[in-house]
């Protein structure tokens, strides 16, 4: 597909191919690779399409053969044996690709076959999994189809913006008196390269389910010797402009049972299925992220105030960014992510942190707070540790 680079041409300027087929030419590599993608989509799912119709036929045509000759076989007529293994053999072929490809998925055991039974235990499992029914705000239950509408509005609530009372923050933030240096802010904004794109790729685990635009980690594994220069110049433009692309910040917000009342939404995982893209772009800037523990971490200040000590924001925290509900296959609205952040992105347990910092900065600071003596170690309390998103204060005394 034609873009224009640099070359400042109008975007509805059309372009003659060798075909002479006019295609418009786009004057911002984003608007570009937004289409592209949009194009490399619908490439994907017509050969879905085809493979699965060609699998259908091909098993259905070799079970029919296997059946006549067992047929003939049990009839006493001659049977021709060599016919017979090459039919076996197709169909083994066929089920064989079948089974490592669910095995990838994490559906199958690794050289089981996929049989008719399991199709259908398959189908009677979503079927288990789907949601029945959610309560309300006012405790009534809601039942299909007004469960996506609950399931919209109490996300919407949960990630609305909260406004935080500035006295406050300034407080809690000016006992952080640590800043990046020079040197290490530009460690974690220097410019990205090819090398780092494409490691970022390959990290990712394969058979995970791709966001919304249907593309997984495998299709840009494939093309990575087309498609990444192009990418490339994509973030590039992408972290220049501070936002991400409109596919980027759209992600499919997934619901996992873990336990309880199943009419209670808060029972319930819930997991932010993003674009294969935006999660190399979110694994490169954890990349930044993660220098020297001690010049990243504990000497950064909160988010808000990135910019203020000379490091620009990674581009996944700027800009709008939504989910919508999927619920029982059906999508709900615009969730619009103004606070939290979202589940399944690479960058959300370092974004943890850093916001967490400065509580455990105070926490450490406060001659109020008195922690527990460590032998051997002269003048030194211990009164918090920190995991994950689980913390344990150490007091000895009320």
């Amino acid at each position: 597909m034609p873009r224009a680079d640099s070359s400042p041409v109008c975007a509805a300027q059309p372009n003659l191919t060798a075909h002479g087929v006019s295609v418009p030419l786009f004057t911002l590599v984003v608007e570009w690779w937004e289409a592209a993608k949009s194009h490399f989509t619908t490439f994907c799912w017509r050969y879905a399409v085809a493979a699965r119709q060609q699998y259908t036929a091909g098993v259905a045509k070799w079970t029919a053969s296997l059946a006549y000759l067992h047929g003939r076989f049990n009839r006493g007529e001659p049977v021709d044996w060599a016919i017979y293994e090459g039919a076996k053999e197709r169909l083994g072929g066929l089920l064989e690709a079948k089974s490592k490809a669910l095995a990838q998925k994490g559906e199958l055991e690794e050289g089981e076959r996929p049989t008719a039974y399991y199709f259908q235990a398959s189908r009677v499992h979503r079927g288990a999994s789907a949601i029945a029914g959610l309560r309300r705000a006012d405790g009534n239950l809601a039942e299909r189809p007004a469960i996506l509408a609950v399931a919209e509005s109490y996300y919407a609530k949960l990630f609305s913006w909260r406004a935080c009372n500035p006295a406050a923050e300034a407080y809690l933030l000016h006992y952080i008196s640590a800043r990046l240096g020079g040197k290490e802010a530009w460690s974690m904004e220097a410019d990205m390269t090819l090398e780092e794109v494409r490691e970022a790729l390959l990290s990712l685990r394969d058979g995970r389910a791709p966001g919304h635009d249907g593309l997984p980690k495998e299709f840009y594994a494939i093309f990575w010797h087309l498609l990444g220069p192009d990418l490339l110049e994509v973030y590039r433009a992408l972290l220049e402009r501070g936002a991400l692309s409109a596919s980027m910040q759209k992600g499919f917000l997934v619901l996992l049972y873990k336990g309880g009342d199943w009419t209670e939404l808060g029972n319930w995982w819930r997991l932010t299925l993003l674009t294969t893209d935006c999660k190399v772009l979110a694994k490169v800037a954890t990349i930044h992220l993660r220098i020297d523990q001690e010049k990243a971490f504990d000497r950064v200040q909160h988010v808000s105030r990135f910019k203020s000590n000379g490091f620009r924001p990674p581009v996944s925290l700027a800009g709008f960014t939504y989910s919508c509900v999927r619920v029982n296959g059906s999508l709900s609205g615009v969730v619009e992510q103004a606070g939290g952040v979202r589940q399944g992105c690479l960058l959300s347990p370092l974004l943890y942190v850093l916001f967490m910092e400065p509580f455990a900065g105070l926490v450490r600071w406060d001659p109020g707070v008195d922690g527990v003596r460590l032998p051997g170690v002269a003048g030194e309390a211990l009164k918090i540790q920190q995991y994950a998103d689980d913390t344990t204060l150490f007091v000895s005394s009320v």
